[in-house]
Parts: structure tokens; C-alpha cells; sequence
């Protein structure tokens, strides 16, 4: 893992294309004070359960996900995040932590905030604020979809809607691939690995995937698609043309 102290007046850049970069320019600054760019390797920890300290940190580049952990070892993937995305563990309303750890699935690159000192500007500014409060609905509502998963889901739905969650970043045009193993496809589903490996082995049959150590590519993703529930589909954030499809569908 490497990090760097930034400078608000300088790198006010590594928040271009975000939404973040649309709040007042003082509010930036202060923002920025006493943050550092860390860069986190594939499967490496960004925050951890352990972490006693509040954590909070805005993603650059690459995939993280959100995941709750059992006592037995089981995991359960809450959310996957993208650039611009607010990772943290702690409320911001309530003050308490959540319980979730925070991984990169690719590596990542993560503008680390002051916690406490950000806490404070949510506080007392209320452009910041309603930024916080549109990223906490954002994360609501992948959690809405994770509980749906568990309540209404097939393990095939889970498994499409994961491996479009985590391929939906490619250029269109490219390969769409899904950094996952099977067994981190699992965790991430709440299942057991066999569990997966079967769901896996209908759509290889299909033709719809091909799998190689490591990752798993989507061959048809409209056909993948065309499984999904609409609260899926939501949660996936699919592109328009797949939206469409699982429309005609009756998703």
C-alpha cells in the first residue's frame, strides 16, 4: 500500500468528473485539508472491521465493495463502489460504526479523508451535507437490494447481478469481465461455493459466461440480464440497452 498527502489548493483535480468537485470551492478546500491518496491492491483491506478509528474516503479509481462478515466467515457483499463513491463506516447521523469491512476488488486508488474533520464540515455545511445525504440514499438503496436478494432471489439472479455489477465499468465495445474468483463470487452472494459453481456451470453451458482463474467473462450479457428482477436491475446500475431487454422480458 502507498499513500501521499495532497494539497487542496493543487489537487482539487483528483475530484474531476465526481460530483464532489460541484461543491463550492471553499467547501472543497477545507474538504481536502489533511487528506491522502492511498493506492490499495486487489482483494487488499481499505478499512477493516477492526479499524477502531472512523474511517472515511472517497474512491478515485478502481472497484471496492461493502460487505458484512459472520462469525463463521461467511460474507455478504452490500454494496460494490466505483470512482466518486463515499466509503466510510461510520454513520455520519447516528455516529456509531457499521458492521462492515470495506475490500478492494481491483486495485484501488482512495482519497483518504480526515474523518473527524470531515464529520465536522457535514455538520456545519449544509452543501456538503446534502452531498453526504445523496451518497447515503445511493447506499441505501444497494442494501434495499441486498435484502431483496436474500428474500426474493434465485442464486442465479444473484449471480447475474453481481457479475454485471462488476463488469458494467468496461468501454462499450470491450470485453466485459468480472475480477472474481468462485469462491469470492460466493461470499459475495452469501452462498456456498458449490452452491455458485452451479449456477456457474448452467450459464458456461449456455454460453452466456466463460470462466478463467481469477475472473469471469460475460459472453451474452443481454441474456444474463434478462434474469434479473427490476430491484436487480436498479441496483446493478445496467446500461440502458440491457435495462430494455429485461423490460421485454417481463423483469
Amino acid at each position: 500500500m502507498r499513500e501521499s498527502t495532497i494539497f487542496a489548493g493543487v489537487d482539487a483535480r483528483h475530484l474531476a468528473d465526481t460530483r464532489w468537485v460541484d461543491l463550492p470551492e471553499s467547501i472543497l478546500g477545507r474538504l481536502l485539508e489533511g487528506a491522502r491518496v492511498r493506492m490499495v491492491s486487489a482483494r487488499g483491506a481499505i478499512f477493516g472491521l477492526g479499524d477502531p478509528a472512523p474511517n472515511a474516503g472517497i474512491l478515485l479509481a478502481g472497484t471496492a465493495r461493502a460487505f458484512l462478515a459472520a462469525a463463521d466467515g461467511r460474507q455478504l457483499t452490500v454494496r460494490y463502489a466505483r470512482r466518486g463513491a463515499l466509503l466510510a463506516r461510520r454513520s455520519y447521523l447516528l455516529g456509531g460504526h457499521a458492521p462492515i469491512a470495506i475490500q478492494a476488488v481491483s486495485d484501488v486508488e482512495l482519497l483518504e479523508l480526515d474523518a473527524i474533520a470531515f464529520l465536522r464540515l457535514v455538520e456545519s455545511d449544509a452543501n456538503l451535507a446534502r452531498a453526504v445525504l445523496a451518497e447515503l440514499s445511493r447506499g441505501l438503496e444497494d442494501v434495499y437490494a441486498t435484502v431483496a436478494d436474500a428474500a426474493f432471489g434465485t442464486v442465479r439472479e444473484k449471480v447475474a447481478r453481481h457479475l454485471l455489477a462488476l463488469s458494467d465499468d468496461r468501454p462499450p465495445g470491450e470485453r466485459r469481465i468480472a475480477l472474481i474468483t468462485q469462491q469470492e463470487l460466493a461470499d459475495g452472494i452469501g452462498t456456498m461455493r458449490e452452491v455458485a459453481a452451479r449456477a456457474l456451470r448452467e450459464l458456461r453451458r449456455e454460453g452466456i459466461i466463460a470462466t478463467a482463474p481469477g475472473c469471469i467473462e460475460i459472453l451474452d450479457a443481454p441474456r444474463l440480464a434478462a434474469s434479473l428482477g427490476a430491484w436487480q436491475v436498479a441496483a446493478t446500475g445496467l446500461d440502458l440497452a440491457l435495462a430494455a431487454v429485461v423490460d421485454r422480458n417481463g423483469g
